[in-house]
């Protein structure tokens, strides 16, 4: 019996870089995250909630990239590699579903106070796990994180997904 391989959708570039198989299998275990690609991630992070909080018209790249961060933070609280004693991630995936509803409602993808805060947040957090995380870390919660979008985009949804086409 032959194992049934599913394709990858891939939406547009992601915060992750290249998934490459070799990477993962040779990253160091004991070595942290390069710092290159720790500031490339967190830099690209800091564009998109720039965009979101100040541009005219923010593009659809950088409520992407949000999300991409917010199911990479909750890859890493689920693998028990971060904690969420107060709910951060529920609040997270809230302010990316208002910015969802205020572009349907106004063509904007636009956010309040607080919900920028949230996002704030979600950067800081992920800032400091990834401090944490060696690069073998790094790489296997990549993979859970891309393999649990794909499922999603495939329709096996949880308990607690929040699907969003922006």
């Amino acid at each position: 019996m032959t194992k049934r391989r599913h394709h990858v959708i891939q939406l547009a570039p992601d915060i992750f870089g290249a998934w490459v198989p070799l990477l993962a299998l040779t990253a160091s275990k004991t070595t942290a995250l390069e710092q290159v690609k720790r500031d490339a991630i967190l830099a690209r992070l800091e564009r998109a909630y720039g965009n979101l909080a100040t541009a005219p018209e923010p593009t659809r790249q950088s409520w992407r990239d949000l999300a991409d961060a917010m199911n990479f933070l909750q890859t890493l609280i689920e693998l028990k590699w971060g904690q969420d004693p107060d709910g951060a991630i529920d609040d997270i995936k809230t302010a990316l579903h208002t910015a969802a509803l205020n572009l349907e409602r106004t063509g904007r993808l636009r956010l309040d106070g607080p919900n920028l805060a949230r996002l704030r947040d979600c950067i800081d957090q992920l800032a400091g796990l990834l401090n944490q995380l060696s690069a073998h870390s790094y790489w296997v919660a990549v993979s859970h994180t891309k393999n649990r979008i794909n499922k999603i985009l495939r329709g096996q949804r949880r308990a607690g997904d929040v699907v969003v086409t922006v």
